[in-house]
């Protein structure tokens, strides 16, 4: 695999490529392929396609395929536990499982894919998940189906994705300002001055806010867009 690799595009996600061609500074350091756009300090590269659940596609010239978490998911984990995966192989869905304050959280690629395999390295080092998720950080590899759907049903990219992930920024900063505004004690009013949210916020969210949070970002959700 480790070969084949090297003989596609898939090399961009190779360890040892990674590794020469760039310091891993933070989640910042993305592919080079593509210009990476910035919303509120969220990279958001051109080249690759976004789910509405912020996972990222990236479909090469040959047919291979990656799949990982956006930087938006990204920033917002704090204490990651573990990444077990729940497909290896075959055609299915990716998905996976992250494991962060004691919560489990599925994560999973709407389309199917023809799976080869996963980043398996994630299992001794989850923090690669959030430190790099456009690269060292990826999830899964594979192929598009021999038949059937594209993988890029649905998803958006380009100019439609900055849009969106913006939106998706605003929204996140009206869920924290209503949040401080719950916590306030009565009769106290709470300024909410807009801003970025902090990397890390699940670690400063009750575990109820936590699931309201995660259930309203990052579950199963209309599609973005139509191929």
């Amino acid at each position: 695999s480790e070969l084949s690799r090297c003989g596609s595009e898939s090399f961009r996600y190779c360890e040892l490529y990674l590794d020469m061609a760039r310091p891993r500074k933070d989640q910042g350091s993305e592919q080079s392929s593509g210009e990476v756009w910035q919303v509120e300090g969220i990279p958001v590269p051109s080249n690759l396609y976004y789910t509405s659940n912020h996972m990222w596609l990236d479909v090469h010239e040959s047919g291979a395929c990656h799949v990982g978490i956006d930087g938006f998911l990204a920033r917002l984990i704090g204490t990651l536990d573990r990444v077990s995966f729940v497909t290896m192989k075959g055609v299915n869905r990716p998905a996976a499982v992250l494991t962060m304050g004691g919560v489990d959280w599925p994560v999973t690629f709407p389309n199917p894919l023809l799976i080869s395999g996963a980043n398996v390295y994630l299992r001794g080092n989850a923090s690669r998940l959030t430190s790099d998720p456009y690269g060292s950080g990826w999830l899964f590899e594979g192929w598009q189906p021999p038949a059937g759907e594209t993988p890029r049903r649905g998803l958006v990219s380009g100019r439609k994705a900055m849009s969106w992930m913006t939106n998706e920024v605003q929204r996140l900063s009206g869920f924290v300002q209503d949040c401080a505004m719950r916590r306030a004690p009565e009769g106290e009013a709470t300024l909410c001055d807009g801003g970025a949210f902090v990397p890390g916020l699940l670690d400063h969210l009750t575990r109820d806010e936590m699931f309201l949070l995660l259930h309203e970002f990052f579950g199963p959700r209309p599609e973005l867009a139509s191929e």
